[in-house]
């Protein structure tokens, strides 16, 4: 899915003026390098409402008339690390925004966490393994309360959602006597069975609505009115529910075809993912289906039930496709058909279990995005992610090819046009002997 003509949209900003809300705020935006695409109200797995390009510093971005109050943002540029920050335009007036954008990095992961439920006794943290104990838990990660830490909403097996505030911005501690069962239309929210959770503000209205898949393959939409959830309505395509082939719906969203508005992704049990386009508009979404997801190669395709969505698994701008499978591997389709890409754990496969549901977000607030797994058992488990520094030409390892790539860009500083942003390795803004000493540390290792 390649990015189509997005510099001539910069004006898109104003469809997400919201006459329900008091709007007061301003926001100016640079990026260094500038050029940077700006969205608006998304989430760690949704890009959100795009705004335009971020300017430089003499000349940043404007972007008048946005509601006040709280925000998630996310900056994209190819070839660099996704910025993600929450900003705080409760007070109105202007804020000022410049992003550093760090050049991007191979990710691996190297450290793995059961996740678990604490309790405090006078100074001391008590925590124990959550579980679910009917089984295939289903995490979703977003920062749900917008206040910097990543929270989780947890979909059970037998069809309720749970929401787990975060009280750590480093890591996860989820207290015993903070979650809370969702509950819509005055009562508790139930799917059936085998609940997936993906949380969007569906309708553009400033907050948080869900969208939740069961086992048989529907996907139910309940608007968050006034931070209370309305009762759940069936989503339809075409004027019939959706209901994919094999069961087990996992509904993501993503401006698929892009055309600035939300579109429906649905991976299922038969080990497709089928598309629903929006022929609505983007703050009142109406679906048409459009067959199975896919690339050049043709449609994603697995034997067996997948957990799938979108994210830029090589930073070159455009959305990838990744899921998890039955089989507990995790499979990634670049956009351009360059290839298929595998996670990697300690140098191994990554396995997260049979029928595992993940989700990605940045745990620890370093920028990077951590995996976060539930599994047919009921526990969950997250991956942190770390940079495998001396990958300069991202190929999951560090060789020859790399060396050569540093050399080339030696004694260079940021802004010459002989500067290889990602030959500089500690980020300093020049490419020295501290950048060639890191790689030789890492020389040799493979992911």
């Amino acid at each position: 899915m390649r990015e189509q003509g997005i510099k001539m949209r910069g004006q898109i900003w104003g469809v997400l003026i919201l006459s329900s809300l008091l709007i007061s705020a301003t926001l100016r935006i640079s990026s260094d390098p500038p050029g940077a695409q700006i969205y608006l109200d998304g989430n760690y797995s949704y890009r959100g409402i795009y705004l335009g390009n971020a300017g430089d510093s003499s000349n940043p971005l404007v972007v008048n008339g946005v509601s006040d109050q709280r925000h998630f943002l996310q900056l994209v540029l190819p070839d660099y690390m996704i910025h993600y920050q929450v900003v705080d335009l409760s007070s109105g007036g202007t804020i000022d925004l410049s992003v550093r954008m760090p050049a991007k990095k191979y990710e691996v992961y190297t450290t793995s966490s059961q996740l678990e439920l604490c309790r405090r006794i006078l100074w001391w943290w008590i925590c124990s393994p959550l579980q679910f104990t009917n089984g295939y838990s289903s995490p979703f990660a977003i920062d749900y309360n917008r206040n910097g830490t990543l929270d989780l909403l947890i979909g059970s097996g037998a069809g309720y959602v749970y929401y787990f505030p975060n009280r750590s911005s480093t890591d996860f501690r989820l207290a015993q006597n903070d979650y809370v069962q969702l509950q819509a239309g005055g009562t508790v929210l139930d799917v059936g069975e085998r609940a997936k959770p993906f949380a969007v503000d569906f309708d553009n209205d400033g907050d948080y609505d869900l969208l939740v898949g069961n086992s048989l393959g529907e996907v139910w939409y309940f608007e968050n009115q006034n931070n209370n959830l309305a009762g759940g309505v069936a989503l339809t395509a075409d004027g019939s529910t959706i209901q994919v082939p094999g069961g087990l719906s996992a509904p993501f969203v993503v401006d698929y075809n892009q055309d600035f508005k939300k579109d429906l992704v649905v991976s299922s049990g038969d080990g497709y993912a089928y598309k629903f386009l929006n022929i609505g508009n983007d703050s009142a979404p109406v679906f048409t289906a459009d067959g199975r997801a896919g690339n050049d190669n043709g449609p994603f395709h697995y034997n067996g039930a997948v957990v799938g969505g979108y994210y830029d698994l090589d930073r070159d701008g455009d959305l990838d496709f990744g899921w998890a499978r039955e089989d507990g591997l995790c499979q990634g389709f670049l956009d351009n058909s360059e290839g298929i890409l595998h996670t990697y754990y300690l140098e191994q496969l990554l396995d997260a279990g049979t029928y595992a549901s993940v989700s990605i977000g940045d745990v620890n607030g370093d920028q990077q995005m951590d995996l976060i797994f539930g599994r047919e058992d009921g526990y969950l488990v997250y991956y942190i992610s770390q940079h495998l520094d001396g990958d300069i030409i991202w190929d999951g390892k560090v060789d020859g090819a790399d060396w050569a790539r540093l050399r080339t860009a030696l004694g260079c500083s940021r802004g010459d046009a002989c500067y290889l942003p990602d030959a500089d390795l500690n980020d300093d803004d020049i490419i020295d002997s501290t950048d060639e000493g890191i790689l030789l540390t890492n020389f040799g290792r493979t992911y």
